[in-house]
């Protein structure tokens, strides 16, 4: 008869009884079905509900072990084939030294480090893509707007540092003011493919302009920028009919290249890769104070933060377009 030792329940096992044995191998007296591997299940030996002479196992502290309520804890062989395992009870004491050398194998496996979870505001897009390139750590970087990233975080999103276009974004997921941090100040421009005959500097006041594309007001820091300048440049009661709204900046430009709309205003960030445009002045908009938060505090958002604020990190920064605080 073979015991496969290793396997890891993933719920409360329960033993079930049979006529006969699932397969030609004779099962008892263990008499449960392991509806893993579809051999014997080990009865929990500590439990006085399966602590019969019929059921009891004297090799069940080998398999996992479990507490006095029936509920599995970590299995010792978490990492290993529980194939290998395979032997006769009666040759159980043979396999000693195998499990021995299999335990230390285990325990001195390489742990791959964690990446870094991070959420970004999407005009980070080529700017946090050349810092990931310089940073030693590893990143998994995420991008969208920093409005629908507040509430995602809000409802649990498992982020460990959030880059957000709007620094008060920031300060309400802030568990201590001390997290947040002012890493960059965004600008705006008019954006219009290579292709377009419209003058940047000229466009929103075109008649060739039918659709003009802007990130989304609502939750998107550069479309109410966007909106704000439209205003003060007397402009925005004439171009409302004509608003594309994308869901953030990089997708706004988007809309422009695929010609959804003739022009758009986005982040200088994403602008300058590209095509033409032409820069909003600042009083136009107020400004556009980025700020980011450590959600988790650990060794690795500390360090990551501290490489965003540092000389290489700023400078990345500004040539992609954003103002840097001073220091």
């Amino acid at each position: 008869m073979a015991v496969r030792v290793g396997f890891e329940p993933t719920e409360p096992a329960k033993v079930q009884r049979f006529s006969r044995p699932p397969d030609s191998t004779a099962l008892a007296p263990h008499r449960g079905q392991c509806p893993h591997c579809t051999r014997f299940f080990i009865p929990n030996a500590h439990s006085s509900r399966y602590s019969t002479p019929e059921t009891r196992c004297p090799i069940s502290r080998l398999c996992y072990v479990v507490d006095q309520r029936n509920q599995h804890r970590t299995p010792l062989f978490r990492f290993i084939d529980p194939r290998i395992f395979e032997f006769a009870p009666g040759e159980l004491l043979k396999a000693g030294p195998l499990i021995a050398i299999a335990l230390l194998l285990a325990a001195c496996t390489p742990r791959t480090p964690q990446s870094l979870r991070v959420a970004a505001a999407s005009d980070l897009n080529f700017a946090l893509d050349e810092i990931a390139k310089q940073y030693s750590g590893k990143l998994a970087i995420s991008y969208g707007s920093s409005g629908n990233f507040f509430t995602q975080i809000r409802n649990g999103a498992p982020f460990d540092v959030f880059l957000s276009a709007d620094i008060d974004y920031a300060r309400k997921l802030a568990a201590q003011p001390t997290a947040v941090f002012l890493y960059a100040m965004g600008r705006i421009v008019v954006w219009v493919p290579d292709s377009s005959p419209l003058d940047p500097a000229t466009a929103l006041r075109s008649p060739a302009l039918k659709h003009l594309a802007i990130a989304n007001p609502r939750h998107a820091p550069y479309g109410r920028a966007a909106e704000a300048a439209l205003r003060s440049m007397g402009l925005y009661d004439a171009l409302k009919p004509k608003l594309v709204l994308g869901e953030n900046i990089a997708q706004t430009l988007q809309f422009v290249e695929s010609g959804a709309a003739e022009a758009g205003i986005v982040a200088l960030s994403l602008a300058q890769r590209k095509g033409r445009f032409h820069e909003i002045p600042l009083p136009d908009y107020p400004p556009l104070e980025q700020g980011g938060v450590i959600l988790k505090d650990s060794d690795a958002a500390r360090a990551f933060r501290d490489y965003l604020l540092s000389g290489p990190g700023r400078a990345i920064l500004k040539q992609y377009g954003f103002s840097v605080p001073a220091g």
